[in-house]
């Protein structure tokens, strides 16, 4: 959460929700594990995501990101397209 307090608030309302909702999800936060220690891990999961999101832009996740829409979605409600859209991440 010191994550989603002191980088996100503020800067990201999209990343500050996500980080808050990826804190609850033990599966989730093992995702993170495998990044080598003094990276920031947060940052590297969600970089990974955006970068999919760019490659899949018609994935209902898209619509919350301001980089693939003029108009997006309201940031609380993306946890679920963020988990759904996590297949990808193993691709």
């Amino acid at each position: 959460m010191r994550i989603a307090d002191n980088e996100c608030v503020g800067s990201s309302r999209l990343y500050e929700v996500l980080t808050r909702e990826v804190t609850k999800h033990e599966w989730l936060l093992s995702l993170c594990e495998d990044i080598p220690k003094g990276q920031p891990a947060p940052n590297l999961l969600f970089a990974a995501v955006h970068e999919l999101v760019l490659q899949h832009s018609a994935d209902e996740l898209a619509t919350y990101y301001p980089s693939v829409t003029k108009s997006p979605k309201q940031a609380e409600d993306v946890f679920p397209s963020f988990f759904s859209f996590l297949p990808y991440i193993r691709k």
